[in-house]
């Protein structure tokens, strides 16, 4: 196989697997917030190393693919938890809005007079 067959073939298979990989990172992300990134990755290559072997299966791919598949996958998930950490989608929210949102408070001599 030439050099653009390979790439071509390669691309395809990342342009399906990706939006797989996107949604089980969000659930997980739901699911598991409060957990260890650590944690939160381990079931998401599970998630993901699960799908993997249903697709073998289905394709007659050997255990060397998809072991060699979910070693790519890792460096992926790593990727979509970053870019949305940087937008702000798994962040917690920022102090100064979670001050804007809360109820003013109010002081304590007020409270004491009524």
């Amino acid at each position: 196989m030439n050099f653009l067959a390979g790439l071509s073939k390669g691309l395809n298979v990342v342009q399906s697997l990706f939006p797989f990989v996107n949604s089980t990172v969000t659930s997980v992300e739901s699911l598991l917030g409060g957990a260890p990134g650590s944690v939160k990755k381990a079931a998401a290559m599970q998630i993901v190393g699960s799908g993997l072997s249903v697709a073998a299966v289905a394709t007659g791919a050997t255990a060397e693919t998809v072991s060699a598949a979910l070693n790519a996958v890792s460096p992926l998930i790593d990727s979509i938890v970053a870019l949305k950490n940087v937008f702000g989608e798994f962040s917690k929210a920022a102090p100064a809005a979670v001050a804007a949102s809360a109820p003013a408070a109010v002081p304590a001599q007020a409270a004491a007079q009524s």
